[in-house]
């Protein structure tokens, strides 16, 4: 009986789905809670004391939406915000806001039913805000930065024009502050829901 519920329950699923729903669509708006982990970090000196200087794994947002002009390639934009604290010897001592305007060359590798899955290569455009200093610590200055990266994204279809979105990207990048490169390199995996049309 349970075999026979669950067979029920996946053909009910499949059945939600569109026949090549991102084929035949060529837009797609998105919104996505996403998770910034940064996979590099510096050596620094504070006076006397030299440590690690890291920026914290942080929670934010990502909007965005992509134009499919064939096929297979798609024009993805999106704009997301976090907020990292950074940290000296595991104790924060500031905090800055991660601003990435990204665009990306989606690859869509197959699109069936139900799933759509893709690579990029993606370029970047970074504003830091000024890190902020707590318990004391002066704020310091930033630099915007450019920089490259890639991704891989995969799209679950739940009906004619609705999909889950979930993706992960690596960026290779640092921070500038007051002269001093801080190394972020972060990972960033975002799940949200997008809508076709």
């Amino acid at each position: 009986m349970k075999r026979i519920l669950a067979l029920a329950l996946v053909l009910a699923v499949c059945s939600m789905a569109h026949p090549a729903f991102a084929a035949d669509s060529r837009f797609k708006v998105y919104g996505a809670a996403a998770w910034v982990a940064p996979m590099d970090e510096s050596e620094f000196s504070i006076g006397t004391i030299d440590d690690t200087l890291e920026a914290s794994d942080a929670f934010g947002y990502d909007i965005g939406f992509e134009w499919k002009f064939t096929d297979r390639l798609g024009l993805d934009v999106d704009y997301m915000i976090a907020t990292q604290d950074i940290e000296f010897g595991g104790d924060k001592i500031g905090e800055v806001d991660f601003k990435p305007l990204t665009a990306a060359l989606n690859i869509h590798l197959f699109d069936s039913q139900i799933f759509d899955l893709y690579v990029a290569p993606v370029a970047s455009w970074v504003d830091w805000g000024d890190i902020e200093g707590t318990g004391g610590n002066s704020d310091a200055t930033t630099d915007t930065e450019f920089t490259w990266g890639a991704q891989i994204g995969l799209d679950i279809g739940l009906g004619e024009r609705v999909a889950i979105v979930t993706g992960l990207r690596y960026l290779n990048l640092s921070v500038n502050a007051e002269g001093e490169d801080l190394g972020i390199d972060p990972l960033i995996a975002r799940a949200g829901i997008g809508i076709r049309f």
